[in-house]
């Protein structure tokens, strides 16, 4: 038998409740022993004390038949819902039934179908396979028969170049101990060039220190006999040179000309940088007053302008190396740029050979 539901609570209530005391009608409603308790146990048709397992109260007789009554009533239908259920259940099992035999028929005609299909496929299939395999049969055989006759004419071929490399090597056997030999002879050689120059290399260290010695006391000489020396009275004409620093040509050429008013030999060290100024003029004016100190340092620097590309200061510079060092070389100051060279190089190669000793006051 189906529940039916507690109208305070909700919870469902067994319609067996009612039958043995444990539920309850009051009026209309319907309520469990949970709520009958809760509600002290009294009612409009139920006793004052509820609960399980008391007796009804001899009021709810026709209630009690009621319930049975309705029980029997649910019983009733609850029977006819299973049988219409069951009879709607067999009434689909027929049908599902019915449409799984409609499918295994039509799966068996298309597998029928499809048999037959595939037979037609595979018999096409091994006939062509059948033809190519005729037919590449034929090729592979035509591309070995070529691989074989070009494989016979490369094997004869690097038979051919094997023997020849092998009657080269045997001619290059010889010739390369005759290198080896000649190897190990340049090894010496290399060995013996190397402890040369090492040799060399110490020679032009100590020539380098000795040449470093002999310039500084040059130096020493030069700055002794020129520079003013410490607690010495400045000579008077030391404020003009000032004016050789002067960015006006004009001005530096009258600063040079007041001081060789002095005669005085130490300003050549102040006028020298001036055989390298930006104007001619005072280019030659330098020079000219170099000579007339006969200035020795000053060699050097006249030699170069030698090459000046301005005729009147190699001209000037040619006249104050003649009254410094006496010598000329042939050197002509208006001739070709060809001609001057051979003259050129005899200037620098007597100083290069004689500039120390004629630096130190001897004859040239």
């Amino acid at each position: 038998m189906g529940d039916v539901k507690c109208d305070l609570c909700g919870e469902p209530v067994p319609v067996a409740d009612l039958a043995h005391g444990l539920a309850y009608r009051r009026g209309t409603r319907l309520i469990c022993a949970a709520c009958d308790r809760a509600m002290g146990g009294g009612g409009e048709q139920a006793p004052a004390n509820s609960g399980a397992g008391r007796k009804p109260h001899s009021g709810t007789h026709w209630g009690a038949l009621s319930v049975a009554l309705a029980s029997v009533a649910l019983a009733g239908w609850a029977l006819w819902q299973v049988h219409a259920s069951r009879m709607e259940w067999e009434r689909l099992v027929q049908d599902r039934s019915g449409q799984v035999e409609a499918f295994d028929q039509r799966l068996e005609r298309w597998e029928t179908e499809q048999r037959a299909d595939w037979a037609t496929s595979l018999q096409d299939v091994r006939a062509q396979m059948q033809s190519q395999s005729a037919q590449g049969g034929v090729e592979r055989e035509q591309a070995l028969a070529a691989l074989r006759a070009q494989w016979g004419d490369w094997e004869a071929a690097s038979q051919e170049r094997l023997q020849a490399l092998q009657t080269e090597l045997a001619a290059w056997e010889p010739r390369w101990a005759e290198r080896q030999a000649e190897l190990q002879g340049l090894r010496a050689e290399w060995a013996a060039i190397e402890a040369d120059w090492k040799q060399a290399h110490e020679q032009l260290t100590a020539i380098s220190e000795d040449l470093e010695l002999r310039v500084r006391s040059l130096e020493g000489a030069y700055q002794a006999t020129f520079e003013p020396k410490q607690g010495v009275e400045a000579a008077a004409w030391y404020p003009i040179t000032d004016g050789l620093l002067n960015e006006k040509p004009s001005m530096r050429l009258e600063a040079l000309y007041s001081l060789e008013q002095s005669h005085d030999v130490r300003i050549c060290p102040f006028i020298l940088p001036l055989l390298e100024d930006v104007d001619p003029m005072v280019r030659v004016a330098c020079a000219r007053v170099l000579a007339e100190h006969a200035f020795r340092p000053a060699v050097p620097k006249l030699i170069d302008g030698l090459e000046d590309p301005v005729l009147a200061v190699r001209s000037g510079f040619l006249e104050s190396l003649r009254t410094i060092t006496g010598r000329q070389f042939g050197f002509r100051p208006d001739g070709r740029e060809t001609e001057r060279k051979r003259p050129l190089q005899e200037w620098r190669d007597w100083w290069a050979q004689h500039g120390e000793t004629f630096l130190a006051g001897q004859p040239g």
